[in-house]
């Protein structure tokens, strides 16, 4: 009797086919939970943060820090009431590392005997006395304070070298094992100079926690869209460089900005360690006011750029101007056919863009309508148009690497043929970004013709090997990890809309061939980061990207299998650009549940069951088995 072989590769399809409907089923599941809210911030908490037992266990690992690294806080309590200032230096004397000293700045007059009593307890704890409102300048909380001030306050304090100092309004709180986990990682890597945590808010009055937000790891772009940094722990050696390079009215920002930009390493602890005081009400936008605007503009002009505008959009974004030259720019876009959407972005870029050096380098791969010639014909009448001829088989990215060989600008600027301009700045705010020095590739913010976002972003690991963050919500979108109206950093930005420096494409080597249709523009990301470039995200570069409008939603076996041996590493270790507390099943930013399939395997079975088996295998399998 014949045996009968079953074919590998079919069943390798069942099991993706059953493993790709349970991964549907997932993000499906948590989209219900998020839209009925069924799982909110109170059941992460519960899920996710130690409980006293766990406390307890980290109680008694204290010991193994063989060096006492202390913690100094700076206690604003001058218009607090005696409650607040109570709640603050409770969360302290709470703490289970015991190396840290509190200094309060608060009037003689509001030092009652229950404060006092509080104070004489725990000898950590001291009052400056000998600082007047007058003599440090207060106005609105310590993130105001001049460093003609701070530099007074140091003088009252009794601080090491070597320990680290942080500021604190009353009413706000820490977790108990905030300086735990800081005394650790500094035991593993003692070079850190600069620490922040996640952190909520803490409502007094419901005595809850709400509105988290999930940092990513350090992002120089960030910080000029939202003061992430305003809990920042500083190494004292660093803060007091920073305080005798600075004009005495610098304010605390700015010291944090300069201290960020000199540390030797910045660290993110993604653990919700601080509870800031909410007064304003639950779910409340952050918007930064004070002195944080004057900072960020006069950190620019100390970095040598001129005529810096920082501004508050109507929807309380950030948006920074400086002037800049206006370098030649090379708009390459491949296409095949597809006139309508050729057209559209050809007549968009023409009517609408306001910069005045550009030239469009056209990649044609073998377009077959007669229409689609007809117009290329038209197109040269215009001098600042050219068309190439690529002939052969499809590749995406040697299609890129052919228009930047011929390309003469000094900005290469990577762009899909379904894509349309809405905004007459937006060739301007790539470039503003894409010629700074430490800048390697930019990107642009891309919506959906209906206006919801389709790209502000791209997190390695996220469904997979890659996608876009923020997807298919609002603009104006605010959640747990933000909002996509920010200037940030990314590990990749798409190549339907990139710009770069032509000398970085040439160090890079330009985009990958080895990717026939997708992930070359993550991998030259990804590359650019590695030779200490950094990936910056533009939300005020905005475009309508019509997305596959130009192709089917194949993906290349062989760009599947190049994806998994490039990205295996950074997703296992996790995209430093978001944060390990969010879920990587969906797009848009959620809580992790318990039980989510992690990012690495998940791409190891997107590997096993679509990207082993190329068609030559298949046909050999089917041949071996008739």
């Amino acid at each position: 009797m014949a045996t009968r072989t079953v074919n590998p590769s079919f069943s390798l399809n069942i099991k993706g086919i059953l493993w790709k409907f349970k991964t549907y089923l997932q993000k499906r599941f948590i989209a219900v939970q998020d839209r009925l809210g069924w799982y909110g911030y109170q059941n992460w908490i519960r899920e996710n943060e130690p409980v006293a037992a766990e406390i307890e266990i980290y109680k008694s690992r204290v010991l193994e820090f063989p060096h006492e690294i202390g913690f100094c806080c700076l206690l604003d309590g001058y218009r607090a009431s005696t409650a607040y200032i109570e709640l603050s230096l409770k969360s302290l004397a709470a703490q289970i590392y015991p190396h840290w000293q509190a200094y309060c700045l608060i009037p003689p007059s509001n030092i009652d005997p229950h404060l006092q009593s509080i104070v004489d307890r725990d000898p950590r704890i001291h009052l400056l006395k000998n600082l007047s409102e007058k003599d440090i300048f207060l106005k609105a909380g310590i993130a105001d304070y001049p460093a003609k001030a701070l530099s007074m306050i140091l003088k009252e304090i009794n601080i090491e070298e070597g320990d680290f100092l942080f500021c604190l309004n009353a009413g706000d709180t820490l977790s108990p094992i905030l300086f735990f986990r800081m005394a650790h990682t500094l035991h593993v890597n003692s070079e850190i100079d600069l620490f922040y945590t996640d952190e909520d808010r803490f409502s007094f009055e419901k005595n809850k926690r709400h509105s988290p937000f999930f940092k990513p790891d350090w992002s120089p772009e960030l910080l000029y869209s939202t003061n992430y940094l305003k809990s920042a722990m500083i190494r004292i050696e660093l803060l007091k460089k920073s305080l005798a390079a600075s004009d005495q009215e610098t304010s605390y920002m700015g010291l944090i900005l300069r201290c960020a930009s000199k540390s030797r390493k910045v660290c993110h602890i993604a653990e919700i360690l601080f509870h800031f005081l909410d007064e304003t009400g639950e779910g409340e936008t952050r918007v930064e006011n004070g002195n944080y605007l004057p900072a960020i503009k006069k950190h620019l002009e100390l970095q040598g750029f001129s005529d810096v505008e920082v501004r508050l959009t109507s929807q309380g974004l950030v948006h920074l101007t400086w002037k800049t030259d206006q370098p030649l720019v090379s708009i390459i876009i491949p296409t095949k056919d597809c006139l309508p959407y050729l057209r559209r972005a050809i007549d968009s870029i023409h009517q609408l863009t306001e910069y005045p050096q550009y030239e469009i380098v056209i990649v044609d791969n073998e377009s077959q309508l007669a229409a689609t010639h007809q117009y290329f014909e038209t197109l040269g009448e215009f001098t600042n148009i050219h068309i190439l001829r690529y002939q052969g088989r499809f590749n995406f990215s040697k299609s890129l690497n052919i228009g930047a060989s011929q390309a003469r600008g000094e900005i290469l600027l990577f762009l899909n043929n379904d894509i349309q301009v809405i905004n007459p700045d937006w060739l301007t705010e790539l470039v503003r970004w894409a010629i700074l020095p430490g800048v390697g590739i930019v990107g642009a913010k891309l919506l959906y013709p209906d206006g919801r976002i389709q790209h502000a972003g791209i997190i390695l690991g996220m469904e997979g090997h890659a996608s876009h963050v923020f997807n298919h919500l609002l603009e104006n979108f605010t959640g747990i990890f933000g909002t996509p109206g920010w200037y940030r950093n990314y590990s990749a930005v798409t190549g339907a809309c990139m710009a770069m420096r032509r000398d970085v494409y040439n160090e890079i080597g330009g985009f990958d061939e080895k990717y026939q249709l997708v992930f070359s523009d993550v991998a030259i990301c990804l590359e650019a980061i590695r030779r200490g470039y950094r990936v910056v995200y533009n939300p005020f570069a905005c475009l309508i990207h019509h997305e596959g409008r130009t192709r089917s939603r194949y993906i290349p076996v062989e760009d599947i299998n190049t994806g998994f041996i490039q990205f295996q590493e950074i997703i296992e270790r996790g995209d430093p650009y978001y944060n390990r507390n969010l879920s990587y099943a969906i797009r848009q930013p959620t809580f992790r549940r318990r039980g989510e399939e992690k990012p690495s395997e998940r791409l190891k079975h997107i590997r096993e069951y679509f990207g082993n088996y190329s068609k030559t295998n298949r046909n050999q399998s089917r041949q071996a088995n008739s």
